[in-house]
């Protein structure tokens, strides 16, 4: 999947092929603002964001108009992964879905 931050970078990632497209760094780009001004822009275009997406961010970049996210520091917490409690990853994993699921209502 190719990645893109501007407009021009994001269409030519979708003209090459690509049947979606990831948007990195999404945050620093300026989140669900800017997420929902080139989908208005490219509303063809299926788009993934990276970079910083939260708890806080997801539901509002999937509103925004997100196909999907790509999800990594917050989401996986190698301290506790480290210290073997794996169930951390999990309750943050659920916390995510529930999210996700009330996004896309």
């Amino acid at each position: 999947m190719p990645a893109g931050s501007t407009p021009t970078e994001i269409y030519k990632a979708w003209q090459s092929g690509a049947d979606c497209v990831k948007i990195f760094p999404c945050d620093a780009m300026g989140g669900a603002k800017y997420l929902k001004a080139i989908k208005s822009i490219f509303p063809q275009i299926l788009m993934m964001p990276t970079g910083g997406i939260s708890l806080e961010t997801v539901g509002e970049l999937l509103k925004a108009g997100a196909f999907a996210v790509g999800v990594g520091s917050d989401l996986v917490d190698l301290k506790a992964i480290s210290a073997g409690e794996a169930h951390v990853v999990i309750e943050k994993t659920a916390q995510f879905v529930k999210i996700i699921n009330e996004a896309n209502l």
